[in-house]
């Protein structure tokens, strides 16, 4: 096993490659993470699809939610099956 060359979990919470803290994560049916990630500096909130849990990293991203709830509601929604757009 390689080592990792960053600690993404950090006191009990989980966090992106870029330091970003993951504020919640939702499972969908196939397996595939999406993860609600706080970027302090935006002031905004990312859904990042296909989030490793290994490296920090996710396959694709939705930037510039304003608040926590509208990431996590887009996060739920995909996870329950939705199309993505």
């Amino acid at each position: 096993m390689a080592k990792k060359k960053y600690d993404y979990t950090k006191k009990n919470h989980l966090y992106a490659e870029h330091g970003w803290r993951v504020v919640n994560m939702h499972k969908a049916g196939n397996g595939r993470l999406y993860a609600v990630i706080e970027r302090p500096q935006a002031s905004d909130f990312v859904v990042g699809r296909g989030f490793d849990v290994n490296d920090g990293r996710w396959a694709q991203g939705e930037y510039g939610y304003k608040t926590r709830a509208k990431a996590n509601n887009r996060a739920k929604y995909l996870a329950r099956g939705r199309k993505e757009r």
